[in-house]
């Protein structure tokens, strides 16, 4: 059984945060159509076509039918579900999701966004039901995109400034001195970074910074102050406003919820 599950019911979806233990085998009755975010923890699943490992801010949606063995790695998992009532296809199929097939994707902000949603839960009022329901279809979107999107080449010079960002992302980032390097115009680089990446320069930048952070908070006992400072926020007030407004957590709540034991 699951250690911990909550769940809310929408119209159309029902909602279910579970965390499961360590080593924990499962094998799902396969009733609805279900994506299935990976907050924390890893998860090996065995089908026909061999094992797959997914492990946290994967994204993974399997068609009514499918039933899967589950295998939890050695520190449990921490997953937010979305259960469809009907068949996805009829629900989601005229806007292109999907629903016929399963598939798997990366993406930290679908998990951004689940957290999200996993923090409405857990904090609800009369309004909660709203939000849930626009935080789900956020996650469709952001879905389609990224499975429907044609890929394109990226020019290596981009490839570049994205690394520089990576590398330092715990410094400031001003696209000036980056355009300046590459010699490039600054209006130019931040255009062709959104256009090939999907975000604009600076959400890149924020985003790298929260991830880090949250590892941080998952992985050592760092202090809030040391990790803001370490992950590139100007001081612990600038980064806990700007964890929460990615997260949907504070800083110390998502350390208590997720810490790996």
């Amino acid at each position: 059984m699951m250690g911990t599950a909550s769940w809310f019911q929408l119209q159309g979806f029902r909602l279910r945060y579970a965390r499961f233990r360590p080593d924990q085998r499962l094998r799902p009755p396969a009733i609805r159509g279900r994506l299935c975010i990976f907050l924390a923890g890893t998860m090996t699943e065995t089908v026909a076509s061999g094992e797959h490992l997914f492990r946290e801010n994967d994204v993974l949606y399997k068609p009514p039918e499918e039933k899967p063995r589950l295998c939890f790695g050695a520190k449990g998992a921490g997953t937010l579900t979305v259960e469809f009532d009907a068949p996805p296809g009829r629900l989601l199929g005229a806007v292109g999701f999907p629903a016929d097939r399963p598939f798997a994707v990366r993406s930290p902000h679908c998990a951004a966004i689940a957290r999200r949603m996993l923090r409405e839960m857990s904090s609800q009022d009369a309004l909660t039901p709203i939000a849930l329901e626009g935080l789900t279809f956020q996650l469709f979107v952001e879905i389609m995109r990224r499975t429907h999107t044609p890929s394109r080449s990226v020019p290596t010079w981009l490839c570049e400034v994205r690394e520089r960002v990576l590398d330092s992302a715990d410094q400031p980032v001003r696209v000036k001195q980056l355009a300046s390097v590459l010699d490039v115009h600054p209006v130019y680089l931040s255009q062709a970074f959104r256009v090939s990446y999907g975000e604009s320069l600076s959400h890149f930048v924020r985003r790298t910074r929260v991830e880090r952070a949250a590892m941080s908070l998952k992985e050592t006992d760092k202090s809030m102050v040391q990790i803001a400072f370490e992950s590139g926020f100007c001081d612990q007030s600038h980064f806990c406003r700007a964890f929460r407004n990615a997260t949907g957590f504070p800083p110390g709540e998502f350390r208590r919820m997720f810490r790996r034991s």
